[in-house]
C-alpha cells in the first residue's frame, strides 16, 4: 500500500511541476487556444478555430490561423493579441491557479483578451465581471509571481 502512494504521490508532483512551470497555455503539440485564431477573437463576433495550414510559431508557441490575413496580422503584431497571462483563465490567475479555458469564454477588455473557464456548472467569466477591477489586480501580482 505505502508504494501504490508513493507512486502515486511522485506523479502528482511531476505532473504539477510540468503543469505550473508551463507559463503558456498549450496542448501536446503547444498549440495556443485548442486551436482557436486568436486574431479571430479581436474582428468576429466569436472566435473561430484555426487551421493546421496556416500556422505561425512564436516564443515556442504555435499558433493557428483561419485565414491568411489573420496570419500576416499577428506576425506583424504578435503582443497585441496574445491573450492575457499566457492563455490561462484569468479568474483562475487572480485565485492564484492555472486554470483550463474554454475557448468561447472570453472578454476584449482595453484591446487586450482575457480567457476563461466555463461549464454548465461553473462560468469564471461571469465571476471575473462582478469584481473585474479588483481581479484584475489580483491577476496581475500573481502573473509575476508564476513567472518568476
Amino acid at each position: 500500500m505505502g508504494k501504490k502512494i508513493f507512486i502515486s504521490l511522485f506523479f502528482s508532483i511531476l505532473f504539477n511541476s510540468f503543469f505550473f512551470a508551463q507559463n503558456t497555455n498549450v496542448d501536446k503539440n503547444n498549440i495556443a487556444l485548442k486551436g482557436y485564431d486568436v486574431v479571430s477573437y479581436f474582428y468576429l463576433e466569436k472566435p473561430v478555430k484555426g487551421t493546421a495550414e496556416i500556422v505561425y510559431e512564436y516564443k515556442g508557441t504555435k499558433y493557428l490561423f483561419a485565414n491568411k490575413v489573420y496570419h500576416r496580422l499577428f506576425r506583424t503584431e504578435p503582443k497585441k493579441y496574445i491573450p492575457q497571462y499566457g492563455g490561462w483563465c484569468a479568474y483562475g490567475i487572480a485565485k492564484g491557479k492555472k486554470s483550463p479555458i474554454n475557448p468561447n469564454a472570453y472578454i476584449i477588455s482595453d484591446n487586450k483578451l482575457y480567457l476563461f473557464y466555463k461549464t454548465p456548472f461553473l462560468d469564471t467569466k461571469k465571476l471575473w465581471e462582478k469584481d473585474s477591477v479588483s481581479l484584475q489586480k489580483n491577476a496581475d501580482i500573481a502573473w509575476k509571481k508564476f513567472n518568476k
